[in-house]
């Protein structure tokens, strides 16, 4: 994706937008149902997705998305594990 230069904007309608402008974790479970999902030709087979903010204090400095090829593929233990490892990434 970074070789074909892909990249979203802040407060997109989309899921890394939305998580970027608003600083919590979104998750879709089946993104034909969802209109903030936005498809990417590059990860044809994403049926669900989501969104874990990287906050440096209260700013958001990335995003933590994960897809996946099956709907309802993310619990809430799923998102409490992310959030983890999403907070992890950033110690030093």
């Amino acid at each position: 994706m970074k070789q074909a230069g892909y990249s979203l904007i802040v407060g997109s309608r989309s899921v890394i937008g939305y998580v970027t402008q608003y600083g919590q974790p979104l998750v879709i479970n089946d993104i034909s149902q969802d209109p903030i999902h936005r498809p990417n030709p590059l990860l044809p087979e994403t049926r669900a997705e989501t969104g874990i903010p990287l906050k440096i204090g209260q700013k958001v400095i990335g995003v933590l998305n994960v897809q996946a090829d099956k709907i309802n593929a993310f619990e809430p233990d799923d998102v409490s594990v992310l959030q983890t490892l999403a907070i992890s990434s950033l110690l030093p």
